[in-house]
């Protein structure tokens, strides 16, 4: 089979292993949070919204939330969940919805994290199998589903790729890969 047909494949079957494990929040992803927890999920969703926000209105001002008023740079007393902001910043922007975009996040972070380490092991292994099996290894971990409440541990994915790049400029240094 073709490495790029492979690959296809392999992200569909991210995507279904991910729909499967989490049906409960797919089927009503508008009103359910991605864990039983709510407390830290709750702080997540606001700053996904409130860092959104404030990047559209006043980005000079970003760490100034509306905690502790009228304390300055208030955010920098917490994590600021800028990364999820980031990335989720499309679908907060398209559907002013924070509670759909952490749940957008959640659900991504397990496909992402699957393909980031397919990608990296391939790159170490040459052998799309073992790569295959390791993403499904780090995507679906045990530890991912127990620490789920917590959106910052599910960027993780982020991991695998950087090592990728990385690896990739050590041997050849280039633009692209930094």
């Amino acid at each position: 089979m073709k490495t790029s047909r492979f690959i296809f494949f392999y992200a569909l079957s991210l995507i279904a292993l991910t729909l499967v494990f989490h049906w409960p929040l797919v089927r009503n992803i508008q009103a359910s949070v991605a864990c039983g927890n709510t407390t830290d999920p709750s702080v997540s969703i606001w700053l996904i919204a409130r860092n959104n926000d404030a990047l559209l209105q006043d980005p000079s001002h970003f760490f100034d939330a509306n905690i502790f008023h009228p304390i300055k740079n208030t955010l920098s007393f917490n994590e600021h969940q800028f990364s999820q902001s980031f990335f989720g910043a499309p679908f907060y922007w398209i559907s002013r919805d924070p509670l759909l975009t952490y749940n957008i996040l959640f659900l991504a972070s397990f496909v992402l994290a699957g393909l980031g380490m397919f990608f990296f092991v391939l790159h170490l292994t040459k052998n799309p199998w073992v790569a295959a099996a390791s993403g499904l290894f780090f995507a679906f971990a045990p530890l991912r589903f127990f620490r789920s409440c917590h959106i910052q541990y599910l960027m993780t994915w982020t991991l695998p790729f950087f090592l990728l790049f990385f690896d990739r400029w050590l041997h050849v240094p280039n633009w692209k890969d930094a």
